[in-house]
């Protein structure tokens, strides 16, 4: 086929094959766009020498005018422009822009909105289990407790605890996490608040995700565990880090020496900390010498101020619940320590922290918190300065 030219003087017509002419327009389109065809992005595969902002603007060169669909690519998307064509519609696509396409690993499957992962299963807490929404991702933040009886060595444990790099523990509480745990088994108690269940009528709601209480919960152990007031006063100046940067990869938690005064038992008590704060560790410690621990009570005016059969039968029935709920945790979950022999033999609690998962951490000394009542210990233990968690 020809097409007949009118020259710019409109002095005569000539006539010209139609592919040529289709050429020229394509040379013209390629000379005023500079790398891009109508529909083609250009190919940078062997070319590594263009970084991807030189791509990304080519891209959007491109972007003007190829209107497949009507829909605009943005410089860093996932969309797959051939999904419906036969040679690649099952591809991974990533956000950078790229010359080819690459088939999906099936190994790899998308991020999924609920999914199961544990952040820390190599290492902090490697038997929880992750129920994680877009209302809450309740692995993750670590924590670590110290969970005890009154005047077993508890305030000693959290003092000593707390050297360790990037731990902060906050003391007692009054019971706190008893009081926390009522926000979720409040709720479960009526079956119209069940985990994933929608309901309707007078307790309307959509369905709740598993898990989901975990993360108010874990607020109330931010709440009152915050981090020094130098850093509180110091958010948003030029230079300091936010809140989130500074506590990022912080291990948080407490000590509390009132959990078996719970309205609970010591297995609801460990399936509470397991949905709660799923990703944790915690040391329980008793201290098997009952007679001295119950006159170490009655010294600083625990129970009835006296030391009797009663005060120290209390004792005993606290360290059975103190156990049994260890034993509810497991291994991977719950250290069980005695005061009568860490107190004795600095190298128990060496193991605890080998426990922890701590490198290069080694205590040469115990201090003595509460001694004569609650007199301070200012000594250092020591630990090392290599001491490090690795992950």
């Amino acid at each position: 086929m020809h097409a007949k030219v009118i020259s710019s003087c409109g002095c005569k017509a000539f006539s010209i094959p139609l592919f040529v002419l289709s050429m020229l327009v394509f040379l013209v389109a390629v000379n005023e766009f500079g790398l891009f065809s109508v529909g083609q992005a250009a190919d940078y595969s062997d070319n590594p020498a263009i970084d991807i902002g030189t791509r990304n603007q080519a891209g959007a060169s491109f972007q003007t005018f190829n209107k497949i669909d009507d829909l605009y690519v943005q410089p860093l998307n996932q969309t797959h422009p051939h999904e419906h064509h036969s040679s690649c519609p099952t591809v991974s696509c990533p956000k950078a822009a790229a010359a080819s396409c690459q088939p999906l690993n099936e190994t790899e499957p998308p991020f999924q909105a609920f999914n199961q992962t544990n952040p820390h299963e190599d290492s902090w807490c490697p038997s929880a289990s992750c129920h994680n929404s877009p209302m809450c991702s309740p692995c993750n933040r670590r924590y670590l407790f110290i969970v005890a009886a009154g005047r077993s060595g508890s305030t000693t444990l959290l003092k000593m605890l707390n050297f360790l790099p990037n731990v902060r523990l906050s003391g007692e509480n009054n019971n706190e996490l008893y009081i926390a745990s009522l926000l979720a088994s409040t709720l479960r108690r009526k079956k119209q608040m069940d985990y994933d269940r929608e309901y309707y009528g007078a307790w309307t709601h959509h369905k709740i995700p598993t898990q989901t209480m975990a993360c108010p919960i874990q607020q109330v152990v931010s709440a009152i565990t915050p981090p020094p007031s130098e850093v509180l006063h110091a958010v948003n100046e030029t230079g300091a880090p936010s809140l989130e940067g500074y506590d990022q990869t912080r291990i948080f938690g407490l000590k509390t020496i009132r959990i078996a005064e719970g309205n609970w038992s010591p297995s609801e008590a460990a399936a509470f900390f397991k949905e709660s704060f799923p990703c944790s560790r915690i040391v329980v410690n008793i201290r098997s010498d009952t007679e001295s621990q119950a006159a170490s009570r009655s010294n600083v005016g625990f129970g009835d101020g006296n030391v009797t059969k009663r005060e120290e039968s209390t004792v005993v029935e606290e360290n059975k619940f103190f156990t049994e709920f260890a034993r509810n945790l497991g291994l991977d979950t719950a250290r069980l320590m005695d005061m009568t022999m860490w107190t004795q033999d600095v190298s128990l609690l060496n193991d605890l922290l080998g426990w922890l998962g701590y490198k290069e951490c080694h205590f040469k000394s115990i201090v003595h918190e509460n001694h004569d009542g609650y007199g301070r210990d200012h000594s250092d233990p020591q630990i090392g300065d290599q001491c490090h968690y690795p992950h």
